[in-house]
């Protein structure tokens, strides 16, 4: 449907061009320049045919992501790209941080308040850093989940997804001050894990 809005809107403006220049020699050149800034329009606006992209805002809790915020891009027809900053609020006297980058594939039936199917399977790469007392941890972890959407209404809605995360490096510095030694395991572990999400669309 985009795509002929575009091209219709093209042939608009060749046709006006045409009819303002008398020599053919310049129409035909000027034909030539509006379908290539046609076909640059097609391919930095629709990606094999699909819409403009459609943008999410949202906010939840999960496993390992903490309490979060940030940005979901709707791309492709299936697929949608988000990027959330992650905290525990620094309870309990100790910190973690969290930036994790999402892509999520949907499939199934859709809602009747959006166009985007309901169910979907994610992955997920998390960075974070855990912060306390005696010694600060850097992780790096690998997610993998299933999840369902649920719309409220054309904007608003939420989504749970469960799943299971994975290490994939973690990196332990003890603070100066700290009476401890740590050892660390390089034993493979996984990890069950769920997340409850909340989102607006722009």
């Amino acid at each position: 449907m985009i795509f002929q809005k575009f091209r219709i809107v093209a042939y608009e403006i060749i046709i006006l061009q045409c009819k303002q220049v008398d020599d053919k020699t310049n129409c035909n050149s000027m034909k030539k320049k509006s379908i290539l800034i046609f076909v640059l329009l097609i391919n930095i606006l629709i990606c094999q045919g699909q819409k403009i992209p459609t943008f999410d805002i949202v906010s939840g809790f999960g496993l390992p992501d903490a309490f979060h915020l940030g940005i979901k891009a709707h791309i492709f027809e299936r697929n949608q790209f988000g990027i959330y900053y992650g905290s525990n609020l620094n309870l309990n006297n100790w910190s973690y941080n969290s930036i994790s980058l999402d892509h999520q594939l949907h499939f199934g039936k859709t809602s009747e308040f959006s166009k985007r199917k309901v169910w979907f399977f994610k992955q997920v790469l998390t960075y974070s850093t855990e912060s306390g007392e005696f010694s600060e941890i850097k992780f790096l972890f690998l997610n993998f989940g299933i999840g369902r959407e649920i719309n409220i209404s054309q904007k608003t809605g939420f989504s749970i997804d469960i799943g299971l995360f994975h290490t994939l490096l973690e990196n332990v510095r003890m603070k100066d001050h700290s009476p401890l030694v740590v050892t660390k395991s390089n034993e493979f572990f996984v990890l069950p894990n769920i997340r409850l999400q909340f989102f607006y669309s722009l």
